[in-house]
């Protein structure tokens, strides 16, 4: 970590001086970052979207920061300079796009800059390893305490659009069943680690834990994405590679298995879920995804330099489908639509970086789940477009982090 300045103090704090000795973070900051993140997990509901919390949140956050700078902010690494062309070559595109698609553009490019200074927050903030447990915490509660509140139908947390539009598939608040299911793939990978470190420090299983985590297997089981459970066991099998917790193998084997277990138990008697996957194994069927990626393999070798531009490659792609617009499904394919190799090629190698720097922290604390975090979103961005995610920003964040 480069140099901090203690707050009122002028005693240096380099990167190599153990975690134990960083400057203590400002409890104000603490609590509108906990706050903030904690609203990332509540953006697909419609009341938290309309009385715009998330937005407050951040303004808050953002206040808070200009005012502590002076010792907070650093420079950003090299990764996010990779993003940061990325937003660069975007911003550009202005020059060569439809003029139709001007607004949609200007959104999108306000977006991006809200994503850039977000990571560069994060990445500074989720260097302290207590704020790391304690943001992702935040975060689990409050997506567990949403469903929640969606499931006992509480006014503006339970949509009947996505019971219109999904039917059994159905989820709560206006997430579609694949984004919901990464979100719960975070929470529940990162509960999963907090059951494994209580186990390893008392040698004993914490109920409470096991209970939210068997509640969450079945809110995954009934959202029946496919891609979602793929992602998700991408991530415990990264959590039994890395075994961080130095606990006895057959230990982690075991609750890894159980979970795995679980989660084929449940699929082979939801009876929607054990469908969708017979239709994969015995007909290829990926919901049309495999007629949508060769056809965006055809609009790369069309225009792979600068792409279509920011919106207009939506309406191409659905042209070609029989639709008036139609999403890849998949965030490389959708930078490089957009703008090219030239804009795509920066966003894919800061993402892969991302992943660089968690696995050599793997062995340090919250490192394993930091690249578990990681697997979950490249692969969930193989399945979905998740770069206008704000829960892809903040595990690229993690990832990303000087010190874990």
């Amino acid at each position: 970590m480069r140099d901090l300045e203690l707050e009122n103090t002028d005693i240096p704090v380099k990167s190599h001086v153990p975690y134990q000795h960083l400057p203590p973070m400002a409890l104000d900051l603490r609590v509108a970052f906990y706050l903030f993140v904690a609203s990332i997990a509540a953006d697909n509901f419609d009341i938290i979207a309309r009385l715009s919390i998330p937005h407050l949140f951040g303004f808050v956050l953002l206040i808070i920061i200009t005012v502590r700078g002076k010792w907070f902010l650093k420079m950003p690494d090299k990764t996010f300079w990779f993003f940061v062309a990325y937003v660069a070559i975007f911003a550009m595109s202005v020059k060569w796009i439809n003029p139709f698609f001007f607004a949609y553009w200007q959104k999108r490019m306000l977006q991006l800059t809200e994503y850039l200074l977000f990571f560069w927050v994060c990445s500074i903030l989720l260097s302290y390893r207590q704020i790391i447990e304690n943001a992702l915490y935040a975060f689990s509660y409050s997506l567990i305490t949403m469903v929640l509140l969606a499931r006992l139908h509480v006014p503006g947390f339970a949509s009947e659009k996505a019971v219109e539009y999904y039917a059994d598939r159905a989820t709560v608040g206006t997430a579609d069943p694949n984004g919901f299911t990464l979100f719960m793939g975070i929470a529940f990978l990162f509960l999963l680690d907090r059951l494994m470190s209580y186990h390893y420090k008392t040698g004993k299983i914490n109920k409470w834990l096991t209970i939210v985590l068997i509640y969450m297997m079945t809110e995954i089981i009934q959202a029946g994405s496919r891609g979602g459970q793929l992602a998700i066991a991408g991530g415990l099998l990264t959590i039994l590679f890395t075994n961080q917790y130095k606990m006895k193998r057959r230990s982690v084997i075991a609750i890894l298995v159980v979970a795995f277990l679980s989660f084929t138990l449940m699929s082979f008697f939801s009876e929607n879920m054990s469908q969708r996957w017979k239709e994969t194994l015995n007909e290829g069927s990926m919901s049309r995804r495999e007629d949508i990626y060769p056809l965006c393999v055809e609009m790369i070798k069309n225009k792979p330099v600068l792409g279509y531009g920011p919106g207009e490659h939506l309406y191409i792609l659905g042209g070609m489908m029989g639709y008036e617009e139609r999403d890849p499904h998949n965030s490389f394919f959708w930078v490089i639509h957009e703008v090219g190799f030239v804009g795509g090629i920066p966003y894919m190698i800061g993402f892969i970086l991302c992943g660089v720097l968690a696995f050599k922290k793997r062995k340090k604390p919250f490192g394993s789940i930091a690249l578990a975090l990681w697997v979950l979103i490249l692969i969930g961005s193989l399945d979905l477009s998740l770069i206008y995610r704000k829960s892809t920003w903040f595990i690229l964040s993690l990832a990303a982090s000087d010190e874990l």
